[in-house]
């Protein structure tokens, strides 16, 4: 039993195949602070804390935020359904319970374009506050080639899903990987890239040369 994506407890699987979820969201927490000048108010606004991804991704902001006293966490939200028009309801809440907030760190792209349509609702100008999420969704793509979405992360799906089929079928001819975790890879989109990648490129489909 491999699980890809969502994983499941350690005993429950023979193996893992995805991104080093941890890292990544360490990496994007970075990301985040060096945008907001190392300090200022961040707002999170999460998926459900039940969701193993959301958990890992928790945890890797964490461990960022503790090597950067600068950055006061002033509200964490839930976006329980992981919606653009719920979104748009706890940012619109968020910006105005936290006027200074300079930083908006969402669990996905889904969140982040939400955030993003509170934020010019708001008449706020976007370079204003740093804004982030995952997934790599075309319409967060297209706010970052705007240039008002920071960053995204791509878990370049196609050749995960690839990786995660191979490391099956090996597994099934008695080839079991040498580690539980099969690690694939993640790509960072922002205003340094984006406009030299194609979509294949950004779903893993093709490689960036």
């Amino acid at each position: 039993i491999f699980s890809a994506a969502n994983k499941v407890a350690d005993e429950y699987e023979t193996g893992f195949v995805g991104p080093d979820l941890v890292g990544y969201a360490a990496q994007t927490m970075d990301r985040i602070i060096e945008c907001m000048g190392g300090k200022g108010e961040l707002v999170l606004i999460t998926g459900p804390p039940q969701i193993s991804f959301v958990q890992l991704q928790q945890m890797g902001w964490d461990a960022s935020l503790e090597k950067n006293p600068g950055i006061e966490v002033v509200q964490t939200l839930v976006d329980e359904d992981l919606s653009t028009a719920k979104a748009v309801d706890l940012a619109n809440a968020a910006l105005t319970a936290n006027p200074n907030a300079t930083g908006i760190l969402s669990s996905t792209d889904n969140i982040g374009v939400g955030v993003e349509q509170a934020i010019k609702g708001q008449g706020v100008d976007p370079k204003t506050i740093c804004t982030a999420g995952w997934d790599a969704q075309p319409n967060a793509v297209e706010l970052v080639k705007a240039g008002s979405y920071d960053l995204t992360l791509s878990y370049l799906g196609y050749k995960w899903g690839q990786i995660a089929l191979e490391t099956a079928i090996a597994a099934a001819q008695g080839n079991l990987p040498e580690s539980h975790y099969v690690v694939t890879d993640g790509l960072f989109i922002d205003s340094s890239n984006v406009n030299d990648l194609t979509p294949d490129q950004i779903k893993g489909k093709t490689p960036i040369s």
